[in-house]
């Protein structure tokens, strides 16, 4: 079957934001393929999933990718970042595009956007990949104190000149805001730390590092990225549909991805081994195959 065809991008003005979207239209014969809607995480863009994993999935389904407001061509208002206000965004945007029903997939933030879709909205989302998502009434606090992780991580920063704070209970935006600084700095520090935090050099460049820094400099998105969500494990305990928690085994929100596995009845989880948080794009393949298996054998996606 012959990959996919771009559909264009597009705005769509939800009445808060404008959220730019793509969608990858299938080459196939079927009337209506399936749609899997991709959500990306905090400090980049809908390019995260694109070359790697969304054209992946072009051949046998039509793949939508959204810009969270404040990232990527979406536009940044003052204020509106938690969680339950960028899944608003995302189901506009679904409707809008006419998408009835949907297989829906998030990275880190981005999962807990899909998550809040998905539970909002289970006649349309017919099946949830969490990726690497941390749950704050799992996770209160991601600090490097109180993480296995963090002597080895702490020793690798200061290698690189990196101070950090180890007590911060948001180290995950703590150490993206770093990552902006030095890739700004356009030094050879950029690269390593990349790689130190993404196991790639291609998760952030200077476009990006821009706009993340203007983001928290100049909206409430720092305050509300702190406290993003009241879900709970027992909420997703009431999704109807089949339920995809895929964590890397080395991340520091396997936490969260454990009380899922043990919780929620039917949940399909695995951890990869020796994979960080950004696996999605440091290990695509291996994410497309796992993400296809589960499409495939428990979320009903039919591959002609």
């Amino acid at each position: 079957m012959a990959p996919g065809g771009e559909g264009g991008m597009r705005l769509v003005a939800t009445g808060a934001a404008d959220i730019n979207c793509l969608q990858i239209i299938p080459q196939t014969e079927q009337k209506q393929p399936a749609d899997i809607v991709f959500v990306h995480g905090l400090a980049t863009n809908m390019a995260f999933w694109y070359a790697s994993i969304a054209m992946a999935f072009s051949s046998v389904a039509r793949v939508t990718l959204i810009d969270l407001r404040g990232h990527g061509r979406s536009s940044t208002p003052p204020s509106g970042y938690r969680a339950p206000d960028l899944a608003a965004d995302a189901v506009d945007v679904v409707a809008r595009l006419g998408l009835e029903r949907f297989h829906l997939v998030g990275h880190s933030y981005g999962a807990l956007v899909a998550a809040h879709v998905a539970l909002e909205h289970p006649d349309r989302a017919i099946s949830l990949t969490l990726t690497d998502m941390r749950l704050p009434s799992v996770q209160p606090s991601l600090s490097l104190a109180q993480s296995r992780l963090g002597p080895e991580i702490i020793s690798r920063l200061e290698g690189l000149g990196i101070t950090v704070d180890t007590e911060d209970p948001e180290f995950g935006l703590q150490i993206l805001t770093h990552l902006a600084r030095v890739t700004l700095e356009n030094s050879e520090r950029a690269g390593a730390l990349q790689k130190l935090v993404a196991n790639s050099n291609r998760l952030m460049g200077r476009r990006v590092a821009k706009q993340w820094l203007a983001l928290l400099e100049n909206t409430t998105a720092r305050d509300e990225f702190s406290k993003p969500s009241d879900l709970s494990v027992h909420d997703l305990t009431e999704y109807p549909h089949p339920l995809f928690a895929f964590y890397g085994r080395r991340s520091m929100t396997l936490k969260t991805g454990t009380a899922i596995a043990r919780q929620v009845p039917g949940v399909h989880f695995e951890a990869l081994p020796k994979a960080g948080h950004f696996f999605p794009s440091s290990r695509p393949l291996e994410f497309v195959r796992r993400l296809r298996g589960f499409l495939t054998t428990q979320a009903g996606l039919e591959l002609r």
